[in-house]
């Protein structure tokens, strides 16, 4: 399900981003550092918070068709709006009210690993929400039509400056198009059943974990120097402790459920990391509550580490989490509802 922007769309997106920028009541610097914020950025962060809004507010009317809804374009303090949802109000039969629901609104990209909330909004939307069904709903920002095939072309505020300024310095980017597409609902109940707590200082870890590995055997089909075989399973059914390759474990995340009728654990120890490898001599299915499922096929080699993000990759704040490939394996399952019927749902209660 997507929505196309308007010019009209984009054009209240990019006022709003404005008069965020210019109001010197607002601290020119971002939400999660201290890093100085100039125009361009307060316009890529801003106008592509609003769109999803008002991509996302445009899908639920679609689905009611009798009522309309307001998002929140006014300048006030973080601390009015840290427990208001993000619809704000409703309008039904010329009537205007607060809605029944609870929406928090997020964007979200193909880089995404995880979706859900720091334990600080979950905590503002319970204070806010005061019993009323709570949804985290997450849409992502597209472009179709880049110029040159070039991802850089389809950037927002570059493809809106093209159409309203007509300057030549703007012909890289592309001509403005941009829809936004549904992705996923979750229910704060979804949320407590399958997500998981990750608090400060804990490792963020990668979500793309056992990749295919086609380096490991020479051409007479020997391993590789360096690369050794430390254990054989058979007809194994049971837990194995994945480590990151700098050694450190995890007694919470890092357990695993593995059965397999037959492969090996491949080791290739560096100075500084012990890499691991599991060679399946047979199909081998590796399971976690947190990661999900992974299906290794007979004859194939995978990474068998855990991996981390960034340089730095202990988290700043207390989190609950699911994983983008676990959210679709529970969708999938049935466990968690489709995006477009959960819309209708709350189109139907809001």
């Amino acid at each position: 399900m997507k929505y196309i922007f308007s010019k009209k769309d984009i054009e209240k997106a990019f006022s709003f981003a404005v008069k965020i920028h210019l109001d010197p009541s607002k601290a020119p610097v971002g939400r999660t550092s201290a890093e100085p914020r100039g125009f361009g950025a307060t316009c890529d962060a801003w106008m592509s918070g609003k769109l999803v809004e008002i991509g996302v507010k445009k899908m639920i009317e679609k689905k009611t068709k009798s009522k309309s809804l307001k998002l929140d374009f006014e300048l006030r303090n973080p601390s009015e709006v840290r427990i208001e949802p993000d619809i704000i109000r409703v309008i039904e039969k010329k009537t205007e009210r607060n809605p029944n629901v609870f929406t928090e609104i997020k964007r979200a990209s193909e880089t995404d690993r995880w979706s859900g909330l720091t334990l600080d909004q979950k905590k503002s939307m319970i204070e806010g929400a005061n019993g009323k069904e709570m949804y985290i709903i997450s849409a992502s920002l597209n472009c179709d039509n880049l110029k040159n095939n070039n991802p850089k072309s389809g950037d927002i505020l570059g493809m809106y400056l093209k159409q309203i300024t007509n300057n030549n310095e703007f012909n890289g980017f592309s001509d403005l198009n941009l829809y936004a597409k549904l992705e996923y609902v979750l229910s704060m109940n979804d949320l407590e059943t399958f997500g998981n707590e990750f608090l400060k200082d804990t490792l963020f870890y990668e979500t793309s974990i056992f990749n295919e590995v086609k380096n490991i055997f020479k051409k007479d089909g020997s391993l590789r120097s360096g690369i050794s075989v430390v254990e054989n399973k058979s007809f194994f059914n049971d837990k194995i402790y994945l480590y990151t390759p700098d050694g450190q474990g995890d007694d919470e995340n890092g357990i695993f459920n593995v059965k397999g009728d037959s492969f090996s654990i491949l080791e290739k120890t560096n100075p500084k990391s012990i890499k691991k490898f599991i060679l399946c001599h047979s199909n081998v299915f590796v399971y976690n509550k947190i990661f999900g499922g992974f299906h290794l096929k007979k004859g194939k080699v995978y990474q068998f580490n855990l991996f981390t993000v960034g340089r730095d990759p202990k988290l700043k704040r207390d989190n609950i989490f699911i994983s983008k490939k676990r959210i679709e394996e529970l969708i999938k399952n049935g466990e968690i509802q489709n995006p477009e019927s959960r819309l209708e749902e709350i189109s139907k209660n809001i």
